[in-house]
């Protein structure tokens, strides 16, 4: 399944002087933000519709294990990354 993930990481620290304590602070001055595509495996996709948003959509932890090619419906030929879950996900609370 092709999933849009954003990835978010602290970009930039920098150190400021505490007057009071005499010490020295770090203060995260940015952040950044990637959305990238990823090919998931590994998962079930019963019940997903298309183009639809759902947070924690991938329980667990995801290794990127290389990439893989695919053709699109306009015939271009993508390449993303392709994740594979370490441990498999947590069973399916909702009693199906």
């Amino acid at each position: 399944m092709l999933v849009n993930v954003t990835l978010e990481y602290q970009r930039h620290y920098k150190t400021r002087a505490n007057p009071r304590r005499k010490t020295a602070v770090r203060v995260l001055v940015s952040t950044e933000r990637i959305v990238k595509t990823i090919w998931v495996t590994g998962l079930s996709t019963e019940g997903l519709a298309d183009d639809v948003y759902k947070k924690d959509l991938l329980p667990g932890i995801f290794i990127i294990a290389g990439t893989k090619s695919y053709t699109t419906v306009n015939g271009a030929k993508r390449t993303v990354y392709l994740a594979k879950p370490v441990v498999s996900p947590p069973p399916d609370s909702s009693g199906k």
